[in-house]
């Protein structure tokens, strides 16, 4: 998974408003970082990172909703795209154990084929 990245410029005599900024810049260009996992479904990890990532800028604009009371539409935004990845992810894991079940099936199947072969041939 990869690592919210540090905050530069943060300063105590800055106002809150002048550090959520940049906070929440960061935060979005992680976010738009994964942009290029959406065009290949086989990036399955970044896909992964870009719902952290949109996690990450969500609870950002939470905490600094005071900053930015406009945003509040951008959150359900945030929610829907994380939903989304998480849904990609959750779909995945379920492929992959799909994946195993069929070649434990197959295993199983082809060794009782086997048996009913030698079966009919005597053996």
């Amino acid at each position: 998974m990869a690592r919210a990245g540090r905050v530069a410029g943060i300063h105590p005599k800055r106002s809150l408003r002048e550090n959520a900024i940049l906070v929440v810049e960061t935060r979005l260009a992680e976010l738009l970082a994964w942009r290029g996992a959406l065009e290949d479904p086989s990036r399955l990890v970044e896909l992964h990172d870009m719902r952290i990532a949109a996690k990450r800028l969500r609870y950002a604009l939470e905490i600094f909703e005071v900053c930015f009371p406009e945003a509040r539409p951008v959150l359900q935004d945030l929610g829907d795209i994380q939903e989304d990845l998480g849904a990609i992810h959750d779909l995945d894991v379920l492929a992959d154990i799909l994946r195993r079940r069929l070649a434990l099936h197959d295993v199983q199947l082809e060794q009782r084929a086997t048996e009913i072969a030698d079966q009919r041939h005597g053996g």
